[in-house]
């Protein structure tokens, strides 16, 4: 069962900021809140960060073996910098674009770019199949530079 307790002067619910600064109308929200969960078919999901997506998709990497966790880690850090304490639904078109032009005006290739955007896009998908996010936002890939020439020789 969740409760409220106060940090500071806020007041929180089920680990949730309210901004809500009196008891009672903290009490009000907590209610209906519980009556929302109570009533409907799906329960009411929390707002889910980037961090805990994160986490999660570094702990589906350790128990399937799909991927280095080491590189896992590397590759997750430029997103974690970026999207730090965001809601995992608010990384929408348009905070991703955001993110695009952050990293290509850091100079990263597109090709380095594409691979923490497709690490995004599976995360977004891990906590859409762990019931934690309702719907996958659009992530759109980067068109990658050409393939390189004349590194063989003729000979």
């Amino acid at each position: 069962m969740a409760s409220i307790y106060q940090r500071g002067k806020v007041l929180w619910v089920i680990r949730q900021n309210l901004g809500i600064r009196d008891k009672a109308g903290a009490k009000r929200v907590f209610k209906e809140r519980m009556n929302q969960m109570a009533t409907s078919k799906r329960p009411m999901t929390l707002k889910v960060t980037w961090n805990v997506a994160a986490a999660d998709l570094l702990t589906y990497y350790q128990a399937y073996g799909t991927r280095n966790p080491v590189k896992a880690c590397y590759k997750i850090k430029h997103p974690t910098t970026h999207f730090m304490w965001m809601a995992l639904d608010s990384i929408d078109s348009q905070a991703t674009a955001g993110y695009i032009v952050h990293r290509r005006g850091q100079g990263m290739a597109a090709g380095s770019v594409n691979v923490e955007l497709a690490t995004l896009r599976r995360a977004h998908r891990l906590a859409c199949e762990h019931g934690k996010l309702e719907d996958v936002s659009t992530i759109r890939m980067l068109r990658p530079a050409a393939e390189r020439a004349g590194f063989s020789e003729r000979e």
